[in-house]
């Protein structure tokens, strides 16, 4: 007789492989429910079979389109879900969601900060085009970026209220090229219009109460400080800064600079940049041997990563974008094989 993922007997006595197999790792992340398996113990409480640590607080987008708010060595656990493993980053915008600080400067546009804000729930800015035909923007405060070569990810929230529901969003100045800049629509799903040349890609987040992550990835051509500007425009096609004349308004907040190739979770941050550390998830008591895991993602992708040596009675769950392929795990197995 020979019973599923786990055991199997022959003539009454167990085999090699379910002995091996009885070390099974069962991580079923997106249940309603979860019972977690680490060889033959099981908990509904995953934090009773591993333990966790990441320094700093971060902010997980939600299916719904609301925000897990992970404190400093929470895990990014939601039920029903999944959980987030997500390698070191760094928020290197200052006063990412503080945008009655000068650094949030404007060009023919009002800003009446102390707005609702969907993160931290205080310092959103109100922006409203000013009159005349010209570039209507808001820049947040200035990033020093360095490390000629690196990829960075630049994103910022935005909340349409009355008008053309057309935005773009510029990496200011040289450190990126005249061409790194993106326009977005932000009604329904969300979708883009141009993409500058300079921009390795750009993209949406549909957020709840009709807010949205926009972003944009570029490599960095030379080191320099520059602000991010998120403009008003007409139209998909509008040309960088365009000179228009509109009467829209908008909530922004949520200025954020990585360097990543990924958009990642949102960090707040105060005078300075903020760090946060690598996820870090280690299953306690795991038999040593060599193990093969499949990790199954929020899309229903796989990816497999055979051979992984436990020693020491211990596996820390490797990370996004280093390791795994996305960020949002659903479930995890893992077979021990020798």
């Amino acid at each position: 007789m020979a019973y599923g993922f786990g055991y199997g007997y022959r003539l009454g006595k167990r085999t090699k492989a379910a002995a091996l197999l009885s070390t099974a790792i069962i991580l079923p992340f997106s249940d309603a429910s979860p019972v977690y398996q680490v060889g033959s113990a099981q908990s509904s409480n995953l934090l009773a079979l591993a333990s966790y640590s990441r320094s700093g607080a971060k902010y997980e987008l939600l299916a719904n389109g609301s925000l897990l708010s992970c404190a400093a060595d929470a895990p990014g656990l939601q039920a029903g879900e999944g959980y987030w493993s997500r390698a070191s980053i760094t928020n290197l915008n200052p006063y990412s969601n503080t945008t009655s600080d000068a650094g949030w400067s404007a060009n023919n546009v009002t800003k009446t900060a102390g707005q609702s804000d969907p993160v931290t729930g205080t310092d959103a800015a109100l922006v409203a085009c000013g009159a005349g035909n010209s570039p209507h923007y808001l820049n947040s405060p200035s990033v020093t970026y360095a490390g000629s070569g690196t990829v960075f990810t630049v994103s910022r929230l935005v909340k349409p209220i009355t008008g053309s529901t057309w935005y773009q969003m510029v990496l200011n100045g040289t450190p990126f090229g005249a061409n790194a800049y993106a326009n977005f629509n932000l009604t329904g799903s969300g979708s883009m219009g141009t993409i500058g040349a300079n921009l390795l890609a750009a993209g949406i987040q549909v957020m709840a109460n009709g807010w949205y992550r926009i972003w944009v990835r570029a490599t960095l051509l030379a080191n320099s400080t520059a602000s991010t500007i998120v403009a008003f425009i007409n139209s998909g096609t509008d040309a960088r800064l365009a000179v228009i004349t509109s009467t829209a308004t908008c909530y922004q907040t949520g200025a954020q600079a990585v360097a990543s190739t990924t958009v990642g979770p949102i960090i707040v941050t105060g005078a300075s940049s903020a760090a946060l550390a690598a996820d870090g998830l280690t299953l306690n008591n795991v038999v040593n041997g060599t193990y093969d895991f499949i990790f199954t993602f929020d899309d229903d992708s796989t990816q497999t990563i055979s051979g992984a040596v436990v020693t020491g009675g211990s596996y820390t769950l490797p990370v996004h974008p280093t390791v795994l392929n996305r960020p949002k795990v659903k479930r995890v197995q893992g077979t021990r094989t020798a």
